[in-house]
């Protein structure tokens, strides 16, 4: 095995070490080998970026079934996503171990989201479909990408219309839980199509459904837990002349969460003592013991089993989430001349998150306390806008390459109970509560 390794170690060397040829803009285009980036915020060759980026490709995404913001996960080793119930509600999650992990949207996030040259941040969908590719930045980006790029960046670009040909595209996946050895439910609609509407115009339009059961388990309703999400989105094409060309998108997306919890047991304590470790019983005060009882004996969630798995969860009321966003983007490039082009990218984004009821405890509630005493958050609205303009102007010639942009972002954010009122602030009693509370008895 080592003389095995270090043959294909020398063989990589080797088929690194061959020296590379110029090629022109036209032939890397068609060679399929070549992967284009514009981590620099211009096209080039990946081998030609000096920085640490992770490329996935249309075909590498569809192969592992990247269709949200979690899945990001399965591309690059380094970067992690919350998948709690609301876990990355301001960006794009962590990356070597760098992040920022709040509840707030309002808060900047350390790992910037990007979608066709736009910046998302805090206005992000958890949908990922119709996409192209994906490139994770690696280390700080605030160069190019400004604040909120500290520990990298996710860029993200979606399919683009093309004039070549009409086209038409769809998938469906579908799993049923607990049949051949499946743990979660899940059904997931892709589709889209292009339309050409002439030499210099088309259109592309693209829709996914994706609905996931049984990821959890509430055993205070002995329901499954319910994640729904339905996005579309439409892009246009104009090319006016062969240097200039017009980008348009609008999006709408919905996300329905109906039982998602905050906090799903993995492994209970089992010490005997208050400061020991987890491990078997070995001695009199088992503090421990009758906790995991608490957690699997009927008078208390009654859950059948505590397990890595972290299926089954006990809370007073399970939660339910809604999240809407709408979007509008438009893509100027104009190609002045060999040498000098010009960008122009205009965002305007809005989200709505309706937060009915999340629960932030595993207390069930009984006779003495009811269900009022539980952590929760109540009857909350968040509403967030964000317009954002970008001028850039890139300069190439043969000994140098030069970006000079211009950046404005305007962002707002409200959080306000949902409904119209009188509101009396300080109930604690079910279904009553605003906003964030602790309600003892």
């Amino acid at each position: 095995m080592r003389q095995f390794l270090l043959v294909t170690s020398a063989l990589a060397s080797v088929s690194f070490a061959v020296p590379a040829y110029a090629q022109s803009a036209e032939e890397e285009a068609n060679n399929d080998d070549v992967i284009i980036v514009t981590a620099r915020k211009r096209e080039e060759n990946l081998i030609d970026v000096p920085l640490p980026v992770t490329v996935a490709t249309e075909a590498q995404l569809k192969r592992d079934q990247v269709y949200n913001l979690n899945d990001l996960t399965r591309i690059t080793p380094a970067l992690e996503i919350s998948q709690t119930s609301g876990g990355e509600t301001n960006g794009g999650g962590r990356l070597r171990g760098v992040g920022t992990g709040v509840f707030n949207q309002s808060v900047a996030s350390s790992v910037a989201l990007v979608v066709d040259q736009a910046p998302i941040g805090n206005l992000a969908f958890p949908q990922l479909y119709d996409i192209g590719q994906i490139e994770v930045l690696r280390g700080p980006q605030g160069t190019l990408f400004g604040q909120g790029a500290s520990a990298g960046v996710l860029n993200v670009t979606t399919k683009a219309p093309s004039t070549d040909a009409p086209s038409a595209t769809m998938s469906v996946d579908f799993a049923d839980k607990g049949t051949a050895g499946s743990e979660v439910g899940e059904l997931v609609f892709n589709g889209a199509f292009n339309v050409p509407l002439s030499d210099q115009a088309a259109i592309r339009v693209a829709t996914q459904y994706k609905r996931e059961t049984g990821l959890q388990r509430s055993v205070t309703t002995d329901k499954d837990n319910v994640i729904t999400d339905y996005g579309v989105r439409v892009k246009a094409l104009f090319k006016p002349s062969e240097r200039f060309t017009v980008n348009l998108s609008a999006e709408y997306g919905q996300n329905e969460s109906d039982g998602q919890t905050f906090f799903a047991i993995a492994i209970a304590p089992n010490a005997t003592f208050v400061f020991d470790p987890p491990g078997p019983v070995r001695g009199p005060g088992p503090i421990g013991v009758l906790s995991t009882n608490e957690y699997l004996a009927a008078r208390g969630c009654n859950m059948s089993v505590i397990s890595a798995r972290a299926e089954e969860y006990c809370e007073a009321l399970p939660s339910y989430n809604t999240l809407k966003i709408g979007s509008f983007g438009a893509v100027l490039d104009w190609e002045v001349s060999d040498t000098l082009s010009l960008t122009s990218v205009t965002s305007y984004r809005e989200r709505s998150f309706n937060q009915y009821r999340r629960d932030f405890s595993r207390i069930i509630g009984n006779a003495a306390l009811g269900a009022q005493a539980a952590a929760r958050s109540e009857r909350n609205r968040e509403d967030s806008r964000g317009f954002s303009q970008e001028l850039r102007a890139n300069i190439s010639s043969d000994s140098f390459d030069l970006v000079v942009g211009a950046f404005y972002t305007d962002y707002k954010f409200e959080t306000a109970p949902i409904g119209t009122g009188p509101f009396a602030f300080g109930v604690n009693t079910t279904g009553n509560r605003i906003g964030f509370s602790v309600c003892p008895p």
